[in-house]
């Protein structure tokens, strides 16, 4: 009796071996299938690249960033390396950050965010052109943005497309970050054509005519707004003299008759 019930148990056991092995081998085929399915499938025509879409491109053109990035039509969707379009946009100046999507089935979505060109410096017949981090973005020959402000105090030696003038030390690159984001609020018609930064203790603005005195970093949103407030004045904007506010105190305005 113990025998014929040991047989059975092991009869059993063998069934249980061949069922869990004909169940590994229908999951390993229905997953060949399927992975078969899918690579026939998305190297199918339908999911070549047939589209480019740029967006948030304000100083870059469309056909600027394609050609820059390499994105060739007809290739697969699914088979880009999308890092290396990215790295190869980023090559221009004005790219600040990139990113690439995709939109099923056929298009390639590129979003944009530019650094934005604030300064200028004038050598020659030549107009360098800087962001806020006195980075140089482009060299032009005309100036046709009239909101850009001169610098005077800085050297454009050995210097490439890309390069940052300034390390990051530097109390002149401070200076242009802290004024660039307060100038971000300023809501009123004053906007400073030039700064002189020759002398980091020192530095002066000017309004067309209108010399203001600055001095050092301290305090420099309450100095400007006084600033502003006296040139708002239409006896002042539009005069020649000097505005001085490098000190606590009432400022000292001298107009010239």
């Amino acid at each position: 009796m113990g025998e014929i019930v040991r047989v059975r148990e092991k009869n059993e056991l063998i069934k249980r071996r061949k069922h869990k092995r004909r169940l590994k081998k229908a999951i390993i085929f229905i997953i060949f299938l399927i992975s078969l399915f899918f690579t026939l499938l998305f190297k199918a025509p339908y999911f070549n690249i047939t589209n480019i879409e740029v967006v948030n491109n304000k100083i870059m053109s469309k056909e600027e960033i394609v050609k820059n990035s390499g994105i060739e039509l007809g290739k697969n969707i699914f088979y880009i390396n999308k890092e290396i379009y990215i790295n190869n946009i980023k090559t221009n100046p004005y790219a600040l950050n990139v990113e690439i999507k995709r939109k099923l089935p056929s298009t390639l979505l590129i979003k944009m965010q530019e650094r934005v060109p604030r300064y200028y410096i004038q050598v020659g017949d030549s107009f360098y052109l800087l962001d806020d981090e006195s980075r140089l973005l482009e060299i032009k020959k005309d100036l046709v943005n009239n909101e850009l402000i001169k610098l005077d105090g800085l050297e454009l030696s050995n210097t490439n497309l890309g390069d940052n003038l300034l390390p990051i030390n530097d109390r002149r690159l401070q200076w242009l970050e802290e004024y660039a984001k307060l100038m971000k609020y300023n809501t009123s018609d004053i906007e400073f054509t030039s700064i002189d930064l020759n002398d980091t203790l020192n530095i002066k603005l000017y309004y067309h005519n209108m010399k203001v005195i600055i001095g050092t970093l301290d305090d420099l949103k309450t100095k400007l707004n006084k600033a502003i407030n006296i040139l708002s004045y239409e006896n002042i904007k539009d005069s020649k003299g000097y505005i001085d506010i490098s000190f606590n105190g009432n400022p000292v305005v001298y107009i010239e008759k």
